[in-house]
């Protein structure tokens, strides 16, 4: 079994980091972060007392590192496949409570889709997953929102008007200019700060009143 351990103390299989031919392990050995300038402002929003929410959590880097800083975290992984592989992961990490995997994709309303996989992750196409919102969730506590989730953040957060207005800190994986435009739209009064380019734009967003 082969393991890769980050500069953030996380572990993964090997097995999880091929998925998409070797670019991310390229600039894994270059970096030792999963993003570095990511990484390191997430870490810095957790604690003890407030809920992760990891959408589009893939194989578990954020909800591990969530978990290790002592958030209870919620992670949305409507794809069986990564599903599984991020239960090799927490296992391996010696994770065993306090992240909460829903097998679910996230969107604007409740109800039903296919998910679409590019051949690069060699999963096949029109997967059939439940999709659900952000809201259902019903956080009373301090949230910090990861969302990656290919394009589809705006109908997420739309999906979020109660998670919106309250004291949510968000980073949020912007695919395309379109994605990107009603990401600013719907969080129109937040400071929004971009992180990273590469391989998509990463905003991070603080409240209003932050």
């Amino acid at each position: 079994m082969r393991v890769w351990l980050f500069a953030s103390g996380v572990q993964l299989l090997t097995s999880s980091l091929t998925y998409d031919d070797d670019h991310r392990l390229r600039r894994f050995a270059e970096l030792n972060w999963w993003e570095d300038g990511v990484d390191q402002e997430i870490m810095r929003e957790l604690d003890k007392n407030c809920v992760f929410v990891d959408g589009g959590a893939a194989f578990g880097y954020y909800s591990i590192l969530a978990r290790r800083a002592g958030a209870t975290v919620h992670a949305f992984n409507p794809h069986p496949r990564f599903a599984a592989e991020m239960r090799e992961n927490l296992a391996l990490n010696n994770i065993t409570d306090g992240v909460h995997i829903h097998e679910a994709a996230l969107g604007a309303e409740k109800g039903h889709a296919r998910l679409e996989y590019g051949t690069g992750a060699q999963l096949g196409r029109g997967v059939p997953v439940r999709v659900t919102t952000l809201d259902e969730l019903d956080l009373r506590r301090r949230a910090v929102v990861k969302l990656d989730i290919e394009g589809h953040a705006g109908h997420a957060l739309r999906g979020a008007p109660r998670l919106v207005a309250q004291n949510t800190t968000w980073f949020i994986a912007a695919h395309n200019n379109d994605e990107r435009r009603a990401i600013l739209s719907i969080l129109a009064g937040y400071k929004v700060k971009l992180l990273t380019r590469t391989p998509n734009e990463m905003l991070m967003a603080r409240p209003p009143a932050d």
